[in-house]
């Protein structure tokens, strides 16, 4: 599940002022296996069976549109599970695709495999937080 933090507090039954790692807890307790949490500029926040776990996004002073950042992750981490990629991998590739998207002088980025693959490198690795 993709979500962004207000909706993600609604979902977990959180008050206005949770963190997503609160809300993740409570998702996680309400029984959803995995979601992915945005919050703007902060960290993507994670979970799945195996914890809760964060993905800071490479700081970038070229933001032109925040527009399609979301759908840019969804997009891109749907795919990449359907290729056999792991979720917490999936999900940096996500990551790198919204930086791109934000990035870009239109609202769907164009690029190729070379350029996509520069990006992911710049995408720590996820940090557990539980």
């Amino acid at each position: 599940l993709f979500m962004n933090i207000r909706e993600a507090r609604v979902l977990a039954g959180v008050g206005p002022e949770a963190s997503p790692l609160e809300a993740a807890r409570a998702m996680q307790r309400g029984g959803l296996k995995r979601g992915l949490i945005t919050a703007g500029s902060n960290p993507l926040t994670g979970f799945d069976e195996n914890g809760i776990f964060t993905i800071a996004g490479p700081q970038s002073d070229k933001v032109r549109d925040v527009t399609g950042a979301g759908d840019a992750i969804a997009g891109t981490t749907i795919a990449a599970l359907m290729n056999g990629t792991p979720f917490r991998e999936a999900a940096r590739q996500g990551v790198a695709a919204a930086r791109m998207t934000v990035e870009s002088a239109t609202v769907v980025a164009s690029y190729g495999d070379d350029a996509f693959g520069a990006a992911v490198s710049l995408v720590p690795a996820c940090v557990e937080l539980d």
